[in-house]
This record gives structure tokens, sequence and C-alpha cells, in this order.
């Protein structure tokens, strides 16, 4: 696998490696709302009435590419899985 590349080149816009502790909270938040919901015999609540994926730490995804001012190295050792 030393040789093993990313398919598509992309990558989180901002410097967060991962969303995994925001999506942890959203649904451990959207799971003490079902629950409740559940106790008082009402509709449960959408994902949105709970979190808003607009506040997760990375923005949206870009591609990476050499047009971009990287040099070539950079590339590569950034697409690397």
């Amino acid at each position: 696998m030393s040789r093993s590349r990313r398919k598509t080149p992309m990558r989180g816009a901002l410097g967060a490696h991962s969303e995994k502790r925001d999506k942890r909270n959203a649904h451990k938040a959207l799971r003490q709302a079902e629950r409740l919901a559940i106790a008082r015999d009402e509709p449960g609540p959408r994902p949105r009435d709970v979190s808003d994926p607009w506040d997760f730490a990375k923005d949206g995804k870009i591609r990476i590419g050499v047009s971009q001012c990287l040099s070539t190295a950079d590339v590569r050792r950034i697409l690397k899985k």
C-alpha cells in the first residue's frame, strides 16, 4: 500500500482533519431529544432542529491541484491515503 493514492483529489477546506467530534455531539443531542419526545409522546425532532451542520469544523471540500501554487511534492504528500 505504499503507492496508494486518493481517487479524487479532494480535502476539507479548513484546517480541521475530521468532523468526528462534531458528528458525535450532534447525534448525542439528537438521541437525547428523541428520548424526551418519546417520554412526552410527541413527534420526534429532525436532525436540523437539534444541530446545524454549518457549525461543524470543516467548511466543505476543495479540489487539490498543482494550479493552487503548491509544489508537486506538496500535492503528492496531501493526496496520500
